[in-house]
C-alpha cells in the first residue's frame, strides 16, 4: 500500500471497504489485512477472519493462506489444524510460496511425510 502516493491507511481501508462491499475478492482480502493489523480500522481478528473467508471462497490464494493461519493459531476462529492444512493446500495449489512452505513444514513435522514436504519446499523455491 502507498506505492507512488502518500500512504494513508484510513483512505486505503475506505477504498478496500468499497471494493469488499462490491464482492471483490482482492478488496475483501486487503480489508481483512487492515482489520488483522489495525491499519485504518480498529484491529479485529473476527472481522479479518470473516473477510478472509469471503475472499478465500472466491479462490483468492492470499486469503486462503491467511485464513489457514487464523485456523492454525486460533486467531478469530476456533483453532482447527485440519482446516488450516486444507486451506494451505488450496493456496499452495495456486502457487503461493508462503502456503507451500507452511504446508511442507506441517507435512514434515506432523505426519513425517518428508518426501511430500520436500516437494512443496521445491515448489516454493522455484
Amino acid at each position: 500500500m502507498g506505492a507512488g502516493v502518500v500512504m494513508d491507511e484510513d483512505e486505503a481501508a475506505k477504498l478496500f471497504t468499497q471494493a469488499s462491499e462490491q464482492g471483490a475478492a482482492l478488496g475483501q482480502y486487503q480489508l481483512g489485512q487492515c482489520y488483522s493489523n489495525g491499519m485504518g480500522v480498529k484491529q479485529n481478528d473476527e472481522k479479518a477472519t470473516w473477510l478472509y473467508r469471503l475472499a478465500a471462497e472466491q479462490g483468492e490464494a492470499g486469503a486462503q493462506s491467511h485464513l489457514a493461519t487464523c485456523y492454525e493459531l486460533g486467531r478469530g476462529v476456533v483453532q482447527d489444524l485440519p482446516k488450516a492444512l486444507q486451506l494451505y493446500a488450496q493456496a499452495a495449489e495456486q502457487g503461493l510460496a508462503h502456503a507451500q512452505v507452511c504446508l511442507g513444514l506441517h507435512l514434515a513435522g506432523l505426519t513425517h511425510r518428508f518426501v511430500d514436504a520436500a516437494g512443496y519446499f521445491r515448489l516454493a523455491a522455484d
